[in-house]
């Protein structure tokens, strides 16, 4: 083998590797931060908007709730509302305009 064909070897093919892996462990920790930073902002949102949803619950009054709730889906990066009573069960819900896979584990268990 030629002295090219060596110091590709031991030189280009480990920086290579190493660039390969620095990439793959930076692309899952901005994944984890991401969404670490997504959920405390949905937690943010819920609990700003918890007043309000509390009173349209306790008035009975489903129809201002869902008109609240349409209004918020609107927003650029809100692909639905979801509201939920104590016991799990959906009381309310927008009708998304982009099919929703959800990868969020913590929605299920806020």
């Amino acid at each position: 083998m030629s002295v090219a064909g060596r110091l590709i070897i031991v030189l280009i093919l480990p920086i290579a590797v190493c660039f390969g892996a620095f990439s793959a462990g930076i692309v899952h920790s901005r994944r984890t931060l991401m969404l670490s930073e997504a959920e405390q902002e949905i937690r943010d949102h819920g609990t700003a908007l918890q007043p309000a949803f509390d009173a349209f619950l306790m008035d009975h009054d489903l129809v201002g709730l869902s008109a609240l709730t349409e209004d918020l889906s609107q927003a650029d990066r809100i692909l639905g509302v979801l509201i939920f009573d104590e016991a799990g069960n959906r009381i309310s819900a927008t009708t998304p305009s982009v099919p929703i896979v959800l990868e969020f584990p913590f929605l299920a268990a806020a």
